[in-house]
């Protein structure tokens, strides 16, 4: 969901540096976030740590949501190329 608002909302001549930036921080977020988890899985345990890991990506959810009412105020096809 997030790559096809990504491909379908940047402009194409910056499309690849996003989409880059995106895939970076993606990794980031994982070699951080799988050993923090993992930790907290072995100190607690495994439904506690996925309780976490939830909580943790359910804060993005506003970001979604406030993206998706920028897009439907800019009549959702203002930025996309004519196919």
């Amino acid at each position: 969901m997030r790559q096809a608002f990504l491909n379908d909302h940047i402009p194409s001549a910056q499309r690849a540096t996003v989409l880059s930036l995106d895939a970076f921080f993606a990794d980031v977020g994982g070699a951080a976030g799988q050993p923090t988890l993992g930790y907290l899985a072995k100190a607690t345990s495994i439904p506690i740590a996925w309780l976490a890991g939830s909580a943790f990506v359910g804060m993005a959810v506003p970001l979604y949501r406030r993206a998706g009412a920028a897009a439907r105020e800019q009549g959702g096809d203002e930025t996309r190329e004519e196919k």
